[in-house]
């Protein structure tokens, strides 16, 4: 129990330099999953952008019609061979990423866990 003024006031200035600190916190901890969340934004972007180049490539092959000599054809094939290699490595980019970005917001939770009252019991 609190018994005079002057602890009185040493006890608000320790609760106020508490509420200051889990403030520092959880600022921190805020800019590091707005951070996150646009990173992987951004990561999910870029590889919709790769496939669309792909579609777009394959697009092209289809406008211009059947191939005429089989050197052609196989240009093709190699063409759209390498379009899915490019989508395949794109989406594994992305799952890599992603994984990446999980294991930080899972964190990031643990961390939001452990400032509110309840994590800290």
């Amino acid at each position: 129990m609190v018994e005079g003024p002057g602890e009185t006031g040493r006890a608000l200035q320790a609760a106020r330099r508490a509420l200051a600190d889990g403030d520092e916190v959880l600022a921190g901890t805020d800019r590091v999953l707005a951070e996150t969340l646009a990173d992987a934004r951004s990561a999910a972007q870029r590889s919709v952008q790769r496939i669309d180049v792909v579609r777009a490539g394959v697009d092209a092959i289809g406008e211009r019609g059947t191939a005429d000599s089989a050197v052609e054809t196989r240009h093709v094939a190699a063409a759209i061979a390498a379009g899915h290699r490019e989508v395949i490595a794109a989406v594994t980019d992305a799952g890599t990423v992603s994984a990446a970005k999980a294991v930080v917001l899972q964190n990031l939770c643990e961390r939001y866990r452990s400032l509110t009252p309840a994590g800290r019991q």
